[in-house]
């Protein structure tokens, strides 16, 4: 019962965050073309206290603190139940990662699973790397949830 009690006051911040929603709908964020969800992307970031620069399409490049970062964007137009994060998603961040000397690695997805494939590459990553999934994409953008917890830099 105690555990149930502990359970239910930690979901009642989310909650209420949940009813005060200001920002897009999740449903609103699946309609989203490439540009309009980077943009998006790029402007929680920023008020996030992140700097940032728009590299390429799925792309963006943060920097607080003397730290670089690199988000990728692996978002799906109208991902579906079973729309997952695949593993050609994480292989081109990794390229990405390469080319620049980037300190970690944000992999942001609207769909609400990853395959095997692209976890078992997550877990060779040489950095450190953060996955937002569905559930916490939408608990920062549209509940106003801080997502500066997530990223190291």
């Amino acid at each position: 019962m105690d555990e149930e009690r502990t359970a239910l006051h930690a979901l009642a911040p989310l909650e209420n965050l949940r009813r005060l929603a200001s920002g897009p709908t999740i449903s609103e964020m699946d309609g989203m073309t490439q540009y309009e969800f980077d943009a998006l992307i790029q402007r929680q970031l920023e008020a996030s206290g992140f700097q940032t620069l728009h590299r390429a399409p799925r792309v963006i490049e943060i920097v607080r603190s003397g730290q670089r970062g690199l988000v990728y964007c692996a978002n799906a137009q109208d991902p579906g139940r079973g729309g997952m994060i695949h593993l050609r998603h994480v292989v081109a961040a990794r390229r990405l990662l390469e080319d620049d000397d980037f300190s970690s690695l944000l992999l942001i997805g609207n769909q609400p699973y990853v395959s095997r494939a692209a976890l078992r590459h997550m877990e060779s990553m040489p950095c450190a790397l953060h996955h937002i999934d569905r559930y916490e994409l939408q608990q920062w953008i549209e509940w106003g949830t801080p997502v500066c917890t997530v990223i190291d830099l």
